[in-house]
């Protein structure tokens, strides 16, 4: 009888350290999650203010406003470096849409990034960049800015 009495001690107590386990774990999964979530948005605010920050000098900032004007010559140097900026904000735009696919994006943080891209899709030069490099990007994001340039066109 204290045998039985003790083996059932020792396997409530194996049941409950067994509980706590996977309450630890689940516990340590969610930070985890948050902490992902925070790494994620401090790496897309970091990846944004790069490109602000090489856009910053009078003569980028005359030569972007040219380019998405449509302004600029293709085939030129001038060209290639308006391109490679906007390229730098699609590479940008296109790691914003895998994270959301990817769940660590909530749907209200996404959807205004998706605003930014139908403003930069409505102009000329963007769009010419656009089409120069679209072959380069996963085809959820070709399919993304597509939506937008359609729904541009409404």
């Amino acid at each position: 009888m204290k045998s039985e009495k003790f083996n059932n001690l020792i396997s409530l107590t194996a049941n409950f350290r067994a509980i706590a386990g996977i309450v630890f774990l689940a516990i340590e999964v969610e930070q985890n999650t948050h902490m992902m979530n925070a790494q994620t948005r401090d790496s897309v605010t970091k990846s944004i203010l790069a490109i602000q920050e090489w856009n910053n000098d009078l003569a980028t900032i005359e030569l972007m406003d040219r380019g998405v004007a449509g302004q600029l010559a293709t085939n030129t140097l001038e060209w290639a470096t308006f391109r490679s900026r906007v390229e730098m904000q699609l590479r940008v735009s296109e790691n914003e849409l895998y994270q959301y696919e990817q769940g660590l994006f909530e749907e209200n943080e996404f959807l205004p990034r998706t605003t930014v891209w139908q403003g930069a899709m409505n102009t000329l030069g963007f769009r010419q960049a656009w089409e120069s490099v679209r072959n380069t990007y996963s085809v959820s994001f070709q399919d993304k800015i597509e939506e937008v340039l359609r729904n541009n066109e409404e």
